[in-house]
């Protein structure tokens, strides 16, 4: 019955070019193309009608046989007869290029569960496939006009604040040199020497983005949960963090109850946490399955277990294009942390450039922005570094930014109580 009902689709849409291409091609451009069709006939029609078309030219029965000759697939006379004589109105072409391309994302479908359950494909890959079939179904490429008014509707719902294009990052100068914040679809790429703060910098724009309702998946491939609510529960109760992890809290009950506010605030925000070995698909999983995901953090991008052999500049390569790609699927950004090489400390200066990062020069490509952390504190005598509990400045150098400026924000770094905030 479906195959009987396609076939009418497809005879009744290819009678319409026929008779009237010009009209039944406005109507269904956009919503079908030629790899939906089953018939061979039908789209040696099609494709011969978007060639007419594609030169400005009008076409009747005749030369659409022509030109469908000429791309390698003759027409039978009796059958493009039959499919005139079919022909009653161009009206519901539309619809019928609809049915057409439908049950072709069904075909496709099918498809892609017969490759799982003969174990041609993994779940990931699956669930991969299967959200590029989801997003291909509005993928036909539009007219100059369609993709102005379409762009002109994105700026004008931005300006009303119905779209955001960019996540704020919790810190108003960052955002500013950002030019509105972490930018969605986008990778934004974290990255400093050990020990310079980048966990704490990118716990602190995630905990903005908690703060404010968004979801947050951070994947930890160096710290453990509990590791990472010490720094959490550090920051909101102005604790040490490592007393926290330690269980060194004093019994004057003043400290317990800042913690116990600290966690049970926490406990009310969606950050999600995930501190297992994980490889790329294991993270495009965790990310595709989580609803109204808002942003996902990786740290670090160097840990992220290879699923293939390579060269660690392949690895590297092919973990910072996942990224983006799967920034550019979910439409949110993507924050990922990177090492840098030891390169920038044998400046006198000690300022990283891009030219620091290690392993790949793939990451800085695929970054919509590239994010250097320095802090000068790290470099000088131990004896006139800051205490502890003192704020410290911790510079944020934008070094590459496709939608924005370049240029350097500083904010304040406590390492003992793991708070960054803006510099005063």
């Amino acid at each position: 019955m479906i195959e009987r009902r396609l076939a009418l689709a497809e005879n009744s849409l290819a009678g319409c070019l026929l008779v009237d291409t010009s009209a039944a091609l406005r109507d269904c451009r956009g919503i079908v193309s030629a790899a939906d069709f089953q018939s061979e006939a039908a789209r040696a029609i099609f494709n011969a009608a978007l060639a007419f078309d594609a030169a400005g030219k009008i076409a009747d029965p005749v030369q659409l046989q022509a030109e469908a000759k000429r791309q390698g697939f003759p027409l039978d006379d009796e059958y493009c007869a039959e499919l005139m004589r079919l022909y009653t109105t161009t009206a519901n072409a539309e619809e019928t290029a609809r049915i057409i391309h439908e049950d072709a994302q069904r075909r496709r479908a099918h498809e892609i569960g017969l490759a799982l359950a003969n174990d041609d494909l993994t779940p990931t890959d699956t669930l991969a496939r299967l959200q590029e079939l989801l997003q291909s179904q509005g993928s036909q490429l539009q007219t100059p006009l369609e993709a102005a008014n379409s762009v002109m509707d994105y700026i004008s719902a931005a300006a009303g604040g119905e779209t955001k294009p960019f996540l704020s990052s919790g810190f108003p100068s960052l955002d500013t040199q950002l030019s509105g914040g972490l930018v969605a679809g986008g990778l934004i790429t974290l990255a400093a020497r050990p020990g310079t703060g980048k966990t704490t910098a990118a716990l602190a724009i995630a905990e903005n983005v908690a703060v404010c309702g968004g979801k947050v998946l951070y994947i930890s491939l160096e710290m453990t949960t509990a590791q990472l609510w010490a720094c959490r529960a550090a920051s909101a109760s102005g604790l040490s963090r490592s007393n926290i992890y330690a269980g060194r809290i004093r019994d004057d009950g003043k400290e317990w109850q800042r913690l116990t506010d600290a966690f049970d605030l926490l406990s009310r925000r969606p950050f999600y946490i995930r501190d297992v070995p994980s490889t790329l698909e294991d993270i495009e999983r965790e990310a595709r399955c989580m609803d109204g995901l808002s942003l996902l953090v990786v740290d670090h991008m160097g840990l992220v277990k290879p699923t293939e052999r390579g060269s660690r500049y392949e690895i590297m390569t092919q973990t910072a294009h996942r990224l983006k790609q799967l920034a550019l699927s979910l439409k949110i950004p993507v924050l990922a942390l990177c090492q840098l090489n030891r390169q920038s400390e044998a400046r006198e200066s000690k300022r990283p450039t891009m030219a620091d990062l290690r392993d790949s020069g793939a990451v800085e490509e695929d970054s919509d922005v590239v994010c250097l952390l320095f802090r000068s504190a790290q470099y000088v005598p131990e004896d006139q570094r800051p205490k502890p509990w003192e704020a410290q400045p911790l510079d944020f150098i934008v070094d590459k930014n496709r939608h924005g400026m370049t240029g350097t924000t500083t904010l304040s770094f406590c390492g003992m109580t793991a708070r960054v905030t803006e510099w005063r």
